[in-house]
């Protein structure tokens, strides 16, 4: 029992923070590109190492995924009808965290239970909207580790 369960542990931790393009494949485990939350669109050619939207891919020797620097421009995943951001970091998420959405709304991102997830409304405007939005965090206090950003 105790090996199942630390399989399917295990299948989470890998599909929750990689590359998902057309080559990800969860029951494989070697990386193809740079890892990044699944949920920002990173075009084809970004290296692992290189400097993307104010985030550095991590390498598959990280533990975390990505390294954030004072101003993160990246552009997200929304399936439709999600009604807030959420952030999570793999240790303390900064305080002072705002979000800009692509309306020009800005809102200042709120802690969850535990300290490592903040979250955002969205715009009323944005809720319906699917597609790639680009996301804007700024702070004062990077760099930070950035393991997830989606909307919820």
């Amino acid at each position: 029992m105790s090996f199942r369960i630390a399989c399917v542990g295990l299948l989470l931790v890998a599909t929750a923070c990689g590359p998902r393009d057309d080559r990800y494949d969860p029951s494989h485990f070697s990386v193809s590109g740079p890892v990044v939350p699944a949920e920002i669109a990173v075009p084809r050619g970004t290296h692992i190492g290189s400097f993307y939207g104010g985030l550095v891919p991590a390498t598959t020797a990280d533990a975390i995924c990505c390294s954030a620097g004072p101003h993160v421009d990246v552009p997200v995943r929304k399936r439709g009808g999600e009604t807030k951001l959420v952030v999570g970091s793999g240790g303390a998420v900064p305080s002072d965290l705002i979000a800009t959405f692509p309306d020009g709304h800005r809102a200042r991102m709120e802690a969850t239970t535990g300290g490592r997830t903040l979250w955002a409304p969205l715009p009323p405007a944005l809720r319906a909207q699917r597609g790639v939005m680009r996301i804007r965090l700024d702070t004062k206090h990077a760099p930070y580790a950035l393991v997830s950003i989606y909307f919820d």
